[in-house]
């Protein structure tokens, strides 16, 4: 049988609670080194001769209605597609499916900016979660950043939205790469949790976020689910849809589920900055007919109803 560790002894608990104090000054400027090297690579890059994306697109976003200062409320819409779409049309443009869900964000987003005249002639950008794990490495924490992609909403055109999108994230991924040569770390691990968790307070109480220019006006988070079935206590799972965090400075998210034949997507949103989500939510579907009808390859397929099945149980 396991036998309990003895409690620690007063000098190791006070050599816990000391030590990690004295070395913030060190860790924090082991840290700003690392930002250093990391902004020393980027400018490698910019500067080499090699074909180079739009950065100014990727690095300032422009402002829009939903970008404001987020307050305590939320609020969520729900809309889905059919997998079987997606995958059709990620085979004629030959691209990633995650390239066509961000191509029908940036319709349902254009469509939605365009009715209230707010549409910016410049795209809005996409912050898109990505694994910096290093291979090996099986730990059960998260280990995310993300890549800003423009969402091609200055193209009028659904299809070649579809191909602006696929150069963009692929522009994304190897501007990604070059930083994750030099990884930083978690700022973290610079100070003590109180130290960090009472900067961050600072922050959002001062909203001293809105003050930086922003990379990004939303997140598109795309969660692959399971193929098959599932059920609880004998009644079938119909659909997932999920509510992620908002940040400051940016009152929607967007996070996506495929689960067995369908596409689940959850519209997280600041009701004072987006009055009605499922405005956003329902221009999905229709982004994706526009974009089936633009490649001629018919309507789309019909989506079992997640609540309306719910409701009648």
């Amino acid at each position: 049988m396991p036998t309990a560790e003895p409690p620690p002894s007063d000098l190791r608990l006070l050599l816990d609670s000391v030590v990690p104090v004295a070395t913030t000054p060190l860790r924090a400027v082991r840290y700003a080194g690392r930002l250093a090297r990391r902004g020393i690579d980027l400018g490698r890059y910019v500067l080499s001769p090699r074909p180079k994306p739009d950065l100014a697109a990727m690095l300032q976003a422009p402002n829009t209605s939903f970008n404001g200062v987020i307050g305590p409320r939320r609020a969520i819409a729900f809309s889905s597609v059919a997998l079987d779409d997606v995958k059709t049309l990620r085979r004629h443009f030959d691209a990633k499916v995650n390239d066509i869900v961000l191509a029908l964000c940036s319709g349902a987003l254009r469509s939605y900016l365009e009715e209230r005249n707010e549409l910016p002639a410049q795209s809005i950008t996409a912050g898109i979660p990505v694994s910096i794990r290093a291979e090996g490495d099986t730990a059960l924490d998260n280990q995310l950043s993300y890549i800003a992609v423009p969402l091609a909403t200055d193209v009028a055109d659904a299809a070649e939205r579809v191909h602006t999108i696929w150069r963009h994230t692929r522009a994304a991924k190897e501007v990604n790469e070059v930083l994750r040569e030099h990884p930083v770390g978690s700022i973290a691990d610079t100070a003590p949790p109180f130290v960090i968790g009472g900067l961050l307070r600072v922050a959002y109480e001062t909203h001293l976020l809105s003050y930086v220019p922003g990379m990004m006006n939303t997140i598109v988070s795309n969660v692959p689910g399971p193929p098959v079935p599932l059920y609880l206590a004998g009644a079938r799972l119909t659909g997932i849809f999920s509510a992620s965090v908002l940040l400051d400075h940016m009152g929607l998210n967007i996070t996506l589920f495929t689960f067995r034949d369908r596409v689940d997507f959850g519209v997280h949103v600041d009701p004072d900055l987006v009055s009605d989500p499922w405005e956003i939510a329902d221009a999905i579907p229709a982004a994706l007919a526009e974009l089936m009808a633009s490649c001629e390859l018919g309507a789309p397929r019909p989506v079992e109803d997640a609540f309306e099945i719910a409701s009648r149980v």
